[in-house]
């Protein structure tokens, strides 16, 4: 997270740090909001985090009492800089402090990380065109609206948005490990992209860029421990919510298809484009598999393929019955027995969820990958939404 100025602050060292050495903090975004008044101020050195030590002077007594909660959450701050030090102290750890402290928030720092995710990709057998990548301060319209940070633009979102198609870094996002891994996550999306860009990107596209960015390239270029952490400061802690929950379990399903096809079949369905990789997703993906003479059950399995967050209301649920591309609005307010302002109602919840597009007048559904997930029995309703 940027300071005022946009400048690398010793809060986004600590950050880095934790990515060879893991948290206790189960909530990123608490810890920053902590380590705001205290490390925002002091720069992106070993120094800006001793200096954000000693302004936690009374926690240098780590067993001194303290008397309220706040103090009780300012001494494990303490404890999580404290440690960071001691990591960046450590001689043997010297390779991998210098990779974090000449990282610089850049165009060139982006562009560096570019060159090394199309050269790891280009390793495992997958040839594309090198998209541009922009450093902005805001994301271009639409795609301004919701917390997204960074976005990738096809050429189906160049000639409907008027976008130059790429890769677009908001300036806050570019951070030690985050930037790099994030680049490799979309550059799965442009290559898909490349292949089929009729084609709207899914939630298990999602899952896998995550999976193939995090234990592909992260693994490759800094280790498996570290891969191992920035999934779970970026992924398994460090927000709650439906959306990112489903971006878990799309990564739980790729791991599923992975221990069964190895990495290849994987990087193969990501060449080839969306609809293999669809193919992919529900040979090795699913725990219910079809075969020639039935679909059968793989024991346990739903426990890594099933989507726990596949939900919305139940007006949303029955509006989603009846969405196909090119329905109007109109119509699916008539096979769905409802007046026109309820579909509109149930179309805005499942577009702000990414379960359809519709076109800018609001109208006419223009892609709708619900309809595969209610195929395959993952979508689900509850009472207590819409």
């Amino acid at each position: 997270m940027r300071s005022a100025d946009g400048d690398l602050n010793a809060y986004d060292l600590l950050q880095a740090v934790q990515n060879f050495t893991g948290t206790s903090c189960a909530r990123r975004v608490q810890l920053e909001r902590l380590a705001s008044d205290t490390m925002y101020q002091f720069p992106f050195s070993i120094d800006g985090l001793e200096r954000s030590r000693n302004q936690l002077a009374s926690l240098e007594r780590l067993d001194e009492e303290v008397h309220t909660s706040d103090g009780i959450e300012l001494r494990l701050l303490g404890r999580e800089i404290a440690r960071a030090i001691e990591f960046a102290n450590n001689p043997d750890n010297f390779d991998g402090v210098q990779i974090l402290l000449s990282f610089e928030a850049s165009q060139t720092q982006l562009e560096l990380h570019l060159e090394s995710s199309i050269e790891f990709f280009r390793s495992k057998g997958l040839d594309f065109e090198r998209p541009e990548i922009f450093l902005v301060e805001e994301l271009p319209a639409p795609f301004d609206r919701g917390s997204a940070s960074v976005v990738t633009i096809d050429a189906e979102d160049e000639q409907r948005f008027e976008i130059k198609a790429g890769i677009y870094f908001t300036r806050h996002a570019i951070t030690p490990i985050f930037a790099d891994y994030t680049i490799a996550h979309e550059l799965v999306h442009w290559v898909l992209g490349l292949r089929t860009p009729s084609l709207m990107a899914t939630q298990f596209e999602e899952g896998v860029a995550d999976f193939v960015a995090l234990f592909g390239y992260v693994s490759e270029q800094y280790g498996e421990l570290v891969s191992r952490n920035t999934a779970l400061i970026h992924r398994l802690t460090s927000a709650s919510g439906l959306v990112w929950e489903n971006y878990v379990d799309a990564s739980r399903a790729t791991y599923l298809a992975v221990t069964r096809t190895g990495f290849s079949d994987l990087y193969a369905a990501i060449g080839r484009g969306r609809e293999f990789l669809d193919v992919y997703r529900r040979s090795y993906a699913r725990s219910v598999i079809a075969t020639a003479a039935q679909a059968f059950v793989a024991p346990g399995q739903v426990l890594l393929d099933f989507p726990r967050n596949r939900v919305v209301s139940a007006l949303a649920f029955e509006v989603a019955n009846y969405v196909r591309p090119g329905r109007t609005v109109f119509e699916i307010a008539e096979l769905g027995r409802m007046s026109r302002e309820l579909a509109e109602v149930g179309i805005a919840e499942l577009e702000s969820a990414g379960y359809v597009t519709t076109r800018r007048d609001k109208i006419v559904i223009e892609y709708a990958p619900v309809t595969t997930y209610i195929e395959d029995g993952e979508f689900r309703y509850d009472f207590r939404r819409g």
